[in-house]
């Protein structure tokens, strides 16, 4: 882990870095550490299922993050994002 932290820093010029084994995992942490008790406004388009079994909004969930989910299932406009500040979070 070590090696792979540092060629991250060095490439990126981030503080650290950190590898995980798949896209749950990296979702997970980035919102626990960045939005937690946070509303996070996703397309209705990405509520989908990944890798594993894993629900975005289940994984969402987990991270304390507050879904707003905008647009519908086939198309997701610039207003809806726009919008969302008015949107209440999901009970997700």
């Amino acid at each position: 882990m070590e090696h792979v932290e540092k060629l991250l820093t060095q490439i990126t010029g981030a503080e650290a870095g950190l590898v995980v084994n798949n896209n749950a995992a990296a979702v997970l942490l980035v919102l626990t550490a960045l939005t937690k008790r946070h509303k996070v406004v996703i397309s209705r388009s990405q509520l989908v299922e990944i890798g594993g079994g894993f629900r975005v909004s289940d994984v969402m969930a987990q991270s304390g993050a507050k879904l707003v989910e905008v647009g519908t299932t086939n198309r997701v406009h610039l207003d809806d994002y726009r919008d969302a500040s008015m949107i209440k979070p999901s009970p997700f």
